[in-house]
């Protein structure tokens, strides 16, 4: 007699599908974890760094350029020193000719490039002027009246005249 055999299995026909969809599954999931990992530690290690080195960099950038003032600062001072303390300067204060002082305010301004005006003004007559070829505005009249009482005061630059470069100097 025939006898019928009936085999089981024991596992899931779709199981094996199963299996390969998690496996993939963890593995991408491995993967992604690995890439955010990497991703924080390049940001720590190449990015900080870099912020930190460009703030360096620009700091030493300022300091370079705040010497670079300072020392045309000085420069400037000490040259506005030397016209105001010059022999001519102090004989043309003490003459009467207001035109003596004008060929003088000339003659130092055209010792050097960079100075358009020099004008030679007895304390307590500085007056505005806007229409001149260097305005007298109310902040240079300011400056003039700070420096008849200091030694230098300088330099400055309006808003309204940012071209030019405001010193002056007690004589």
């Amino acid at each position: 007699m025939a006898s019928r055999q009936v085999v089981r299995s024991n596992t899931d026909p779709g199981s094996s599908g199963s299996v390969l969809l998690h496996t993939f599954f963890a593995g991408g999931l491995a993967a992604l974890g690995i890439f955010a990992a990497f991703a924080l530690i390049w940001y720590q290690v190449i990015i900080e760094s870099n912020r930190d080195h460009d703030a360096l960099k620009r700091q030493d950038v300022l300091n370079h350029y705040t010497q670079l003032f300072n020392g045309r600062i000085a420069e400037l001072q000490s040259q506005v020193g030397t016209m105001a303390e010059a022999r001519d300067t102090q004989d043309a204060l003490s003459d009467p000719d207001p035109e003596a002082k004008a060929r003088l305010g000339t003659s130092l301004a055209g010792r050097h490039p960079y100075i358009v005006l020099v004008k030679l003004i007895e304390r307590g007559n500085a007056k505005v002027n806007l229409n001149a070829e260097v305005p007298v505005s109310f902040a240079a009249l300011d400056l003039i009246r700070r420096a008849e009482t200091s030694e230098f005061v300088g330099p400055e630059v309006s808003l309204n005249q940012p071209d030019f470069i405001y010193a002056a100097q007690s004589v």
